[in-house]
């Protein structure tokens, strides 16, 4: 089926890559969730099979992976890149029942992508087995813009009050919520899990011109992906955009000169700026009785 996300391919093969630390993801499995036997995977809204490759060859010998996603583009992608006990379903996860045959049922990025989250996680409750694990890996925006610094610019500056309103309106007026991230243990425990419990990912994203070149570049091409630094464009159409979205005419023109001066100052320094970002990740689990 087609979807908005047909054509993110290549966005996702950069940008996830700078998500997560492989030897925390390797503590999480063996000292957090202690998967200490070989187990049946389902990954929800699998794009193109990046958790397959980050966090299945921390798992047991002899466990098997199944990709759900409604991109038939990207199913096709992870289908390329996948190895043996691996499988792809192209399929609408709110409208299919897939039966309980999960030891472990996980998301990542998927419910801050949903209007109704808590929809999407009965789901994937309904499809573990009982004493199953169900995972939702989710960010929260307030974080990630809060921890947000680059070189020479005072980020104090950089409207967190103002990008926190425009999250809230946007999920009042029916869109997705963009912090989902801190409040799925509860949405968890509501839901009947047990043993909830949350970590935060470890991994911040520095692009140092001083480091490793090659992960510089690899920074960068994450940064540029997630849009970081990209021109605000016209202000007339960007002014209108954010006060059809919640916001006054001034804040709207506040957040356009602090896109403008952000813009500016990555231009001004394109080949050594030095960025970090925190991505404020929320690893939230539980189990299903």
């Amino acid at each position: 089926m087609s979807t908005p996300w047909d054509d993110k391919s290549e966005y996702l093969a950069k940008s996830r890559t700078v998500w997560f630390n492989d030897d925390y993801l390797q503590l999480l499995v063996n000292s957090v969730w202690k998967i200490d036997r070989p187990v049946r995977v389902a990954d929800f809204g699998c794009g193109t099979g990046f958790l397959y490759e980050a966090l299945l060859p921390h798992f047991p010998a002899g466990s098997s992976y199944t990709g759900y996603d409604a991109s038939e583009t990207l199913i096709e992608a992870a289908r390329q890149r996948a190895g043996d006990g691996t499988r792809f379903v192209c399929c609408d996860l709110l409208e299919t029942d897939i039966p309980p045959q999960y030891g472990v049922v996980i998301c990542q990025a998927l419910l801050m992508h949903i209007p109704q989250p808590e929809r999407m996680l009965r789901r994937m409750i309904a499809a573990a087995v009982p004493g199953g694990l169900v995972i939702c890996i989710e960010p929260n925006f307030n974080i990630t813009n809060a921890s947000m610094y680059v070189d020479g610019i005072d980020m104090d500056g950089s409207n967190l009050g103002l990008l926190a309103k425009l999250w809230s309106t946007d999920q009042a007026h029916g869109g997705p919520d963009r912090c989902v991230g801190t409040k799925v243990p509860a949405m968890m425990r509501r839901l009947g899990l047990q043993q909830v419990g949350v970590r935060m990912n470890d991994c911040t994203r520095l692009a140092d011109p001083a480091g490793d070149p090659e992960e510089y570049r690899r920074q960068r091409e994450a940064l540029a992906a997630d849009h970081f630094g990209r021109g605000p464009g016209e202000e007339a159409s960007f002014v209108q955009g954010l006060q059809s979205r919640g916001l006054t005419e001034e804040e709207a023109r506040l957040q356009y000169r602090c896109e403008k001066q952000l813009y500016a100052q990555i231009a001004a320094h394109e080949e050594d700026f030095l960025a970090l970002i925190h991505p404020g990740l929320l690893i939230s689990f539980g189990r299903k009785i």
